[in-house]
């Protein structure tokens, strides 16, 4: 889970990451209320690179939505969201803020409450 809190976002387009691809907001490093620190959060789905999904194969592959045969929603402390919300979400971001930009909180900002 994400600690509470607020977090800037960065709009990545085609994120190249080793675990994450495709389109996605990386957000701020946050420390728990034990003190450790969380780091590499993002909002994210499960997707090869330039936002595609990869062919079907046995297991569960990182580069393909496959709920609700598979739980794709689980992630290790990131917020996953299936393809197309997360698609609806870049797309409304990109209407009023460039990619690539980590903006200030006091233009966009992400709220997380327990």
């Amino acid at each position: 889970w994400l600690p509470n809190g607020t977090y800037r976002l960065k709009l990545h387009r085609d994120y190249r990451g080793r675990l994450i691809k495709g389109r996605a907001f990386q957000i701020d490093d946050k420390r728990c209320a034990n003190g450790n620190r969380r780091f590499a959060l993002f909002i994210h789905t499960e997707q090869g690179a330039r936002s595609r999904q990869c062919a079907a194969r046995r297991g569960d592959p990182a580069c393909r939505w496959e709920f609700p045969k598979i739980n794709d929603y689980k992630s290790a402390g990131c917020i996953k969201m299936s393809p197309g919300a997360l698609k609806a979400l870049v797309d409304r971001f990109d209407h009023f803020y460039r990619p690539g930009v980590r903006y200030a909180k006091s233009t966009v900002e992400l709220r997380v409450v327990n």
